[in-house]
């Protein structure tokens, strides 16, 4: 007599436990993945959000840069061509406040 596990009639039946086994061995393999992937997650957002204060702090340094230019050139800055200039200045200054204030 031929035991059972060899038997021709099992043959594909899995043992509950062996089955147990191989789901918990892949939801252990998929914690890894998710504990992996959040890792990478966290550290690239860190690493972003540095550089996004570094943008920050460079957009603030140029706003006040795009000020001063425009207090020292001033009373060089006359008439019409002066006005652009004075126009253009101002609507610079605003676009990089703006910008470093959405950062």
């Amino acid at each position: 007599m031929a035991a059972i596990g060899n038997s021709s009639a099992f043959t594909g039946l899995e043992d509950p436990l062996t089955k147990q086994l191989k789901e918990m061995q892949k939801e252990r393999e998929r914690q890894a993945v998710r504990s992996s992937s959040s890792g990478f997650v966290t550290k690239s957002t860190t690493l972003v959000t540095k550089e996004a204060e570094k943008v920050k702090t460079g957009m603030a340094s140029v706003t006040a840069d795009l000020v001063n230019v425009k207090k020292e050139f001033s009373s060089i800055l006359k008439g019409s061509w002066g006005e652009k200039v004075n126009t253009q200045v101002d609507k610079s200054t605003q676009e990089f406040k703006q910008l470093g204030e959405s950062l």
